[in-house]
């Protein structure tokens, strides 16, 4: 299997630097980072048992829109929209519900927040109205939730989206293989194409405007005569006023970082003084 990731906190080797996780993080959310680990636990499983046939696009924002889908998977057998998570617990899909166990001795089903599969469906949706805007006639974008996490188990059997618990991921990739293919390797290139490098709007050329015949700077003008008040108006009018703006002092400079970068910046001095407080421990415990 084929992968491309379109992240930008993600390096070309596929590792995430503290920086980068700490950036995720203040512009993401604290489960960023689980749901970058789950989705490479996915991708290591997949890649184990599909062939280059197959092409994960992780990470993927959806052209002109602010949706970022965890995992595209382009196969002769089809586009299917893939979310990996880390979850934990017990879970029931019921019609368009999604339903967790509680914990204590009541052992209800209630529900669950967020909704994975709602989010799995819209992401679907959204992935094959652009296809189709493009000029793609898929019949669907198959919805598919992986859990990555041995001890969660989902009741799906009434559930709108394809669930992959931890144990059948390979089963799954095996199944994919066996499936009547609907493309070919032109539409998985194309479809691929128009998600990774979108087509620009077409503007429309606008007719060459006439050009100005301005006079030479040579050339002779007439000017009338004009008296000694009428010359000292005409000059003062002609003296640009200064704005508001031009006579603030030089010397105020606004602060060229903004309130996240600051952040990001205290938080990285915190983690540095904090090694550095770590290796002085060991250097005093040597040296007694």
């Amino acid at each position: 299997m084929r992968r491309k990731d379109f992240s930008e906190f993600i390096d070309d080797q596929g590792e995430i630097s503290l920086e980068n996780r700490i950036r995720a993080t203040f512009e993401h959310g604290f489960g960023w980072y689980g749901d970058m680990q789950a989705l490479q636990r996915a991708v290591n499983r997949l890649e184990k048992n599909l062939d280059r046939s197959f092409y994960a696009l992780t990470n993927l924002p959806i052209p002109g829109t602010s949706t970022i889908l965890p995992m595209v998977l382009l196969s002769p057998q089809g586009v299917r929209l893939i979310i990996p998570t880390a979850v934990k617990g017990v879970f029931r899909a019921k019609g368009e519900e999604w339903l967790k166990i509680g914990g204590g001795s009541s052992r209800k089903f209630t529900a669950a927040k967020p909704n994975l599969q709602q989010r799995a469906m819209n992401m679907a949706d959204d992935l094959l109205n652009y296809l189709r805007e493009q000029g793609f006639g898929l019949p669907e974008v198959e919805p598919v939730l992986i859990f990555t996490d041995p001890r969660t188990h989902v009741d799906s059997l009434q559930s709108k989206v394809h669930v992959v618990h931890a144990d059948a991921i390979d089963h799954f990739a095996a199944n994919l293989q066996e499936y009547q293919p609907i493309m070919d390797n032109d539409d998985i290139r194309e479809i691929a194409q128009v998600l990774t490098e979108p087509p620009r709007p077409e503007i429309e050329e606008e007719e060459p405007r006439p050009v100005e015949q301005k006079p030479r700077p040579d050339a002779p003008v007439d000017l009338p005569e004009i008296g000694g008040e009428e010359r000292g108006l005409l000059y003062a009018e002609e003296a640009p006023a200064l704005t508001p703006r031009q006579e603030r002092s030089l010397r105020e400079r606004r602060i060229p970082l903004s309130r996240r970068q600051l952040i990001l910046l205290g938080a990285m001095a915190i983690v540095e003084l904090f090694i550095i407080g770590i290796f002085a421990i060991l250097i005093l415990a040597n040296t007694i």
